[in-house]
């Protein structure tokens, strides 16, 4: 009825009962989320809101994603942002957002109305930077 159970048969049960152990973590673990490509879109937007600001103070302006890399203060060319900049008093303003990014309530990209000088009249997102410096 029984028989004995070989080496080789030992070893592949092992070996998928291993496999099947191992995809159900990395499942779990919570691998397959989006974590890296949030932590980029905010790394990105932060790098080119700190580039629009030393050209703001050097220059009294914000710039364009060109004028940044020319002037050597951005050093690559943005993957998940953009950038709209709106002139205004001082530097004027400038909105940096991310069409890679889906919030929860579905936007996906940002759509702001902006009058000069005025603030957002809508909540944004936080992959939205809205800036204008006094």
């Amino acid at each position: 009825m029984f028989r004995k159970l070989s080496f080789a048969h030992l070893l592949g049960a092992v070996l998928a009962l291993s496999f099947i152990v191992g995809f159900a973590v990395f499942v779990l673990s919570g691998a397959t989320t989006n974590k890296g490509t949030t932590g980029a879109i905010g790394a990105e937007s932060a790098t080119i809101m700190s580039a629009e600001k030393a050209s703001c103070s050097r220059y009294g302006t914000y710039a364009s994603v060109a004028t940044l890399r020319r002037e050597g203060l951005l050093t690559f060319k943005p993957v998940y942002n953009s950038v709209v900049y709106v002139p205004g008093k001082h530097c004027g303003s400038i909105i940096i957002g991310s069409p890679a990014y889906q919030s929860p309530a579905g936007w996906t990209e940002p759509h702001v109305g902006i009058e000069l000088g005025a603030s957002p009249s809508v909540d944004l997102p936080s992959c939205v930077r809205f800036s204008s410096l006094p």
